[in-house]
């Protein structure tokens, strides 16, 4: 999860920095880095809901909030974008 946070924290930089403007990077980059996170919760997802799916009591409970915890990151940029 430390790697995930450090790309998420890589993610709002780039895109809050001004890095992501013409000069800098050009919209297929920024694309490319928005695909790449979308893939990232993807993989993420599947592969929790798989274990929630699979295990029993107490470890499905962890794993709920391990699939939060994933989630979190897109919420806090949503209200971010909506308070800006």
């Amino acid at each position: 999860m430390l790697l995930y946070y450090s790309w998420w924290i890589h993610f709002i930089y780039w895109f809050t920095s001004g890095a992501a403007e013409y000069p800098n990077s050009c919209g297929a980059a920024n694309a490319g880095m928005i695909m790449i996170t979308l893939v990232i919760i993807f993989i993420y997802s599947i592969v929790l809901l798989y274990l929630i799916l699979k295990n029993e009591q107490q470890k499905q409970k962890d794993y709920i909030k391990f699939i939060i915890s994933v989630y979190v990151p897109i919420v806090l940029l949503i209200l971010y974008f909506l308070i800006r």
